[in-house]
């Protein structure tokens, strides 16, 4: 299984998956029912930006000494499966304030689409007509 590994600024590695666009759509409708319908946008986005993180997570390294991505890929770094109940009860254990600023962009980079890349998209328009 191919995953994306990522080093964060608390040593600690991760892997994680990119996320379907059903199971983005599962994420979304997750966080608008656990956030309720009287919370505010930021409230919201929030709870959405962080079950993404969650569902994308697949694997964490045991200890947080690492110092560089080559670190990570020695036979003898520990791994450690996770899945939403584990980091429901460990998150805060397994990763400090700037690893989840870390993890929250991670999840807007691979599933959420910048305003730049959309205008590179529509600049390259093709009017074309079929017989």
């Amino acid at each position: 299984m191919d995953y994306y590994q990522y080093l964060l600024p608390s040593g600690r590695g991760i892997r994680l998956k990119e996320l379907s666009p059903s199971v983005k759509d599962k994420v979304t409708k997750n966080a608008a029912k656990l956030a309720g319908k009287d919370s505010s946008i930021v409230d919201f986005r929030m709870i959405e930006l962080h079950e993404g993180v969650v569902a994308m997570l697949k694997e964490v390294t045991i200890n947080k000494e690492y110092k560089s991505q080559e670190d990570l890929l020695s036979a003898d770094v520990k791994w450690k499966n996770v899945n939403s109940s584990d980091l429901d009860e460990k998150y805060d254990e397994y990763f400090t304030s700037k690893d989840d600023t870390v993890l929250s962009n991670i999840y807007r980079k691979l599933h959420e689409v910048s305003m730049d890349e959309l205008e590179s998209i529509s600049l390259k328009v093709q009017l074309v007509t079929k017989d």
